[in-house]
């Protein structure tokens, strides 16, 4: 299933567009990312950081890479199984 979802093109304007700040003040590239420790972008509760910092960070940096070159972005999961 995995061959098959990255045989077709996907792109997601959402990391070239904006960051979403959950209710417990952690930054996420998207509202439905698949919930996972490692793909929090970063905990307000725990230090503050500038929200342009972190939209122009090497982790959103590289993740805009990975789409541009229609390769598998693990935290996106939840978007290719429904776009199956």
């Amino acid at each position: 299933m995995l061959l098959l979802i990255m045989k077709e093109k996907y792109y997601c304007y959402i990391p070239f567009e904006g960051l979403t700040i959950d209710p417990k003040g952690r930054a996420q590239l998207c509202p439905v990312w698949t919930p996972n420790k490692e793909h929090v972008l970063h905990d307000f509760t725990k230090s503050h950081k500038n929200i342009e910092d972190i939209f122009n960070s090497n982790q959103i940096n590289n993740i805009r890479q990975k789409m541009l070159k229609d390769e598998f972005v693990q935290a996106c999961n939840m978007c290719y199984t429904r776009e199956e």
